[in-house]
């Protein structure tokens, strides 16, 4: 495990973080665009896809956080768990519990699999220990829908024909 520093000069060990190379070039296409507006958080995101093992999906294992899954993290200072899903820009809705990859807790929970704890600084200033509980596929009723599928759909059901479309925007 590799160190880190956090903005009070200590220093622990990092997880280990494994990224699916499915969403590796919009993970940092999104670090990218987000320089000028959250230089930090686009650089913490740059610097866990750098140090990530990056994997097939196939071989993605299955109790570590990826865009999609569900996964239960503990606050281990208060003892509270939260269930949240990471999703890619156009499908986050903090109600339904589908958090944006870039945010704060997105970017820390990325690519860790269950088990894994790391230290966690919140708004107010106190340092946090958070522990990755469990990782779970979301209900097909329940998945993100990536928005050039919305699009699909709505132009679909916008524009009704006998033979559907052999196009899409998204992918097939």
């Amino acid at each position: 495990m590799a160190d880190t520093k956090t903005r009070n000069g200590r220093s622990g060990p990092r997880p280990r973080v494994t990224i699916d190379r499915a969403y590796l070039d919009r993970l940092e296409a999104l670090a990218n665009s987000a320089q000028r507006r959250a230089p930090e958080l686009s650089d913490r995101l740059l610097e866990e896809l750098d140090r990530a093992r990056i994997v097939d999906s196939a071989k993605m294992p299955p109790n570590v956080v990826t865009i999609g899954n569900s996964v239960t993290y503990r606050d281990e200072t208060t003892g509270r768990e939260q269930t949240v899903v990471l999703v890619l820009p156009g499908e986050a809705d903090i109600a339904q519990g589908r958090v944006l990859v870039l945010t704060p807790i997105g970017v820390a929970l990325l690519g860790l699999p269950e088990g894994a704890s790391f230290t966690w600084d919140t708004r107010q200033g106190e340092t946090r220990r958070l522990t990755v509980k469990r990782v779970a596929p979301v209900a097909a009723e329940e998945a993100p829908v990536a928005s050039e599928q919305r699009v699909d759909t709505t132009l679909r059901d916008s524009f009704p024909a006998s033979d559907p479309p052999d196009w899409t925007l998204g992918q097939k």
